[in-house]
């Protein structure tokens, strides 16, 4: 894997983006003047729409400099980048810069990651050598100066919590929606002196040292945060005390660096090797495989935004909530490489049940009808002023797919009967609820597609499409699990329209749907197959890759549905178009000295401002890569028939190779060479 370098930092540079999937960092070139954090669970309220939005909590790695009693924080220009870089090895971010004082310049080293195998636990080194003889002190803590909110409790350092905390605090949201627990230890070499810090003006509590160092010599501190959403724990602070403890004293930094690293080298194991593309292609593939992966965890019960855990303030990211797009790109390819994972994100959907049928209730349906936008108790949290967006209502689909998918991919009997057949039941009902029986067999009418600029259409193939695959799946699980499905079900998948072109034979988006006037239609129809599981006949599959190819490529660089074009002209055997397609569907979205990917490609810069890792994207191509140019299509229970289609690479791609995926519980390899079948085979027996 690739170490991403910033050699030097420019104004419309992101910061690196650090995760877990629990906690996320962003971090500056100069971390102490700039950074920023998020935890996934902890909330506020918008302040313009007033819904729920994710809040900026307190900082967990505060950093404070002093040499000879001038504070870094007080006169900032006294710093000098050096360099950073960011090893996706192993998620750790290494930034150096200077501190010049009056008499000896400060050369520090300042290691920090979130760990993996302590999902609520963010740590750092820090290295400091001095070119001369001088007075050093070092502040660390917690920062509140920009957490809106305010500390129900904390607790300073003192002699009767050392050894076991060094800080804690209970921080409340400033709306009070939501309160988070934070708590931290720091442990210093033995050449330092530990003075007692006061508690800051936000009531945030920090540990000082201070030495007298000597020329040349390194000197460093350690400090291990653990921070705790309250919808996780009823205590928050207590539990954040406790788990510090166990990462810092029981465990130590090294372990939990080590330990961190193990776990990253597991996680690589899935990664995506494309075989003969390039380098830069292969980089391509490792930015999307580090930043979906560093993003979500098995602990990620609180879900994921579609920027990951993440709070920078110049977007909106989104408010944090958690919308179809995780459903449909992210979790098919976790099910492969961190089914864990995957697992997390479904178990935030089972949470939302019961809200999801609240939901179907209020607008007049049955079953459960899941949220345009998911808050953190799986609530409708859309703002009001976007309301139209209600009549997108495929999103119920696209979450009991992902429990299907999820289901057929484990082999996992109890997932199927206590997790998936719930959600799967009812989203059947949900559809029976909200079908119209017509002339033409059934309808689906008044809904909006994935092009949320064709409001209140009917018949959308996306929507309809999806509702054939989760009936079917619905009926069979039932079978499997000793039920009798109500036969409607059948009936319904058998006889729902399907829009057509009656000139060429292909699908359309939906009824009435004529590409004149279209400024950049969205290839719904060709979504409908992939990542979608519609089955027809060869020829409306076809037509349909060809007309919406042609139709779409303006729309090539827009969210969602751009790093998926190249499958479709792979499909169709064009192998320079694909190529093509790939590099405008996603290529071009790649930025910046940490390769974060954009929600919109490059030739959007001078309209819209740069954000990153749009996850949607990140899924996108890695599910391009894992399942559509091999041709997997999960529809059987059976692995052997998942390879249902040639193999075609974009022009010059010979293979691509995945060292680990996880098929029924067993680990495979995965090879899928050009011209050739995807071959999946035991791990054991696998080259």
């Amino acid at each position: 894997m690739n170490i991403q370098l910033l050699s030097q930092p420019g104004p419309a540079d992101l910061p690196a983006y650090l995760s877990n999937g629990l906690i996320g960092l962003r971090v500056g070139a100069i971390p102490p003047l700039r950074h920023s954090a998020a935890v996934a669970g902890y909330v506020d309220v918008a302040p313009q729409s007033r819904v729920e939005a994710a809040a900026r909590p307190p900082y967990p790695l505060a950093l404070d400099l002093a040499l000879e009693h001038r504070w870094l924080s007080l006169q900032p220009e006294r710093a000098q980048f050096i360099g950073q870089s960011y090893d996706w090895s192993c998620g750790e971010l290494v930034s150096r810069f200077r501190m010049v004082g009056e008499a000896a310049v400060a050369t520090v080293e300042m290691t920090q990651f979130c760990s993996r195998t302590h999902p609520t636990v963010v740590a750092q080194e820090l290295v400091v050598t001095l070119d001369a003889p001088g007075k050093l002190r070092v502040t660390l803590g917690l920062d509140a100066g920009a957490a809106p909110g305010r500390p129900l409790l904390r607790e300073g350092p003192s002699p009767a919590n050392r050894g076991h905390y060094d800080g804690a605090v209970l921080w409340e949201s400033a709306n009070g929606r939501s309160q988070l627990g934070a708590a931290f230890i720091c442990v210093a070499d033995a050449a330092w002196q530990r003075h007692e810090a006061h508690m800051s003006a936000h009531a945030t509590p920090a540990a000082q040292f201070a030495v007298d160092a000597e020329a040349g010599r390194s000197y460093r501190v350690w400090q291990i945060s653990s921070l705790v959403p309250g919808n996780l724990h009823s205590q928050p602070d207590r539990q954040a005390m406790r788990l510090a403890h166990a990462a810092a004293i029981q465990l130590g930094f090294a372990q939990l660096r080590a330990a961190n690293r193990a776990a990253w080298a597991e996680l690589w194991r899935g990664r995506v090797l494309l075989h003969g593309a390039g380098a830069r292609w292969q980089r391509n593939a490792d930015a999307a495989f580090f930043y979906l992966h560093t993003s979500v965890h098995p602990a990620s019960l609180n879900g994921v935004g579609l920027f990951g855990t993440n709070l920078w303030p110049n977007y909106h990211n989104f408010n944090g909530h958690t919308f179809w797009d995780i459903d449909t790109f992210v979790v098919p390819p976790l099910i492969l490489t961190a089914p864990d994972a995957a697992r997390a994100l479904l178990a935030f959907r089972a949470r939302g049940v019961p809200a999801a049928r609240v939901h179907a209730a209020l607008n007049g349906y049955q079953g459960l009808q899941f949220p345009w936008e998911a808050g953190q108790h799986g609530e409708e949290v859309l703002p009001p002023d976007h309301a139209h967006l209600l009549s997108e209502q495929h999103i119920s689909l696209d979450v009991a797919h992902a429990f299907a998918q999820y289901a057929r991919a484990t082999g996992d009997p109890i997932f199927l009967r206590e997790q998936a057949w719930p959600i799967l039941r009812g989203v059947a009902e949900w559809i029976a609820s909200r079908v119209r029986q017509t002339a033409r067999g059934y309808e689906i009418l008044g809904v909006t597609g994935i092009d949320e600029g064709r409001v209140w259409v009917d018949n959308s193939v996306w929507i309809n499409a999806g509702a054939i695959t989760v009936l079917r799946e619905a009926a069979a699980c039932a079978e499997k699990i000793g039920y009798r499905a109500p036969p409607r079900w059948r009936a319904i998948a058998d006889r729902l329209a399907l829009p057509r072109d009656e000139a060429s034979g292909g699908l359309l988006n939906y009824d009435g749907f004529t590409v004149a006037g279209e400024h950049a239609p969205c290839p719904d129809a060709m979504l409908a197959y992939f990542p979608g599981l519609l089955q027809t006949d060869a020829a409306t599959e076809q037509a349909t890759y060809q007309q919406h190819l042609a139709w779409s490529r303006p729309a090539v660089g827009y969210p969602m549905h751009s790093p998926l074009q190249g499958v479709f002209a792979a499909r169709l055997g064009e192998r320079e178009l694909a190529l093509d397609l790939f590099e405008r569907g996603f290529g071009d979205f790649v930025f910046g000295p940490f390769a974060l990917v954009d929600e919109y490609s490059s030739r959007f810069t001078e309209t819209k401002e740069k954000v990153g890792p749009y996850l949607a994207h990140c899924g996108g191509f890695l599910l391009s890569c894992l399942y559509g140019l091999p041709g997997l299509a999960l529809r059987a229970d059976d692995p052997a028939t998942w390879p249902a289609r040639p193999v075609i690479l974009p022009a010059g791609w010979e293979a691509i190779e995945v060292e680990r995926i996880w098929v029924q519980g067993e680990p495979m390899h995965l090879r899928a060479e050009q011209g050739g079948r995807c071959q999946l085979t035991p791990q054991s027996t696998s080259a």
